[in-house]
C-alpha cells in the first residue's frame, strides 16, 4: 500500500475513512477492528444512503475499473 507514491511507514499512525464492513475487520482487513474509531457509524449517513443520494444527484452512473485496487503476488 502507498499513500502518494511511497510506501507506508510500519511506525506511522495514518487516519482513514471506510465502511463499517471494513472497518469491522471485513475482507480480511482484521487490523482495523481493534482500531479507534473517530468517527462511528451511527454519528453518519449510511452507505446506501450516500450512494444512492450521489446517483440521484448524478442522474447517471457510469462504473469503471480504475486500476486502483492490485493484486500482489
Amino acid at each position: 500500500m502507498t499513500i502518494g507514491g511511497l510506501p507506508l511507514d510500519p511506525a506511522g499512525r495514518y487516519t482513514l475513512g471506510t465502511n463499517s464492513y471494513t472497518a469491522k475487520g471485513g475482507d480480511g482487513y482484521t487490523m482495523l477492528a481493534t482500531a479507534r474509531a473517530l468517527v462511528g457509524p451511527e454519528d453518519g449517513p449510511g452507505l446506501t444512503e450516500v450512494v444512492t443520494e450521489a446517483i440521484e444527484r448524478a442522474r447517471a452512473i457510469a462504473p469503471a475499473v480504475d486500476g486502483r485496487v492490485q493484486a500482489t503476488p
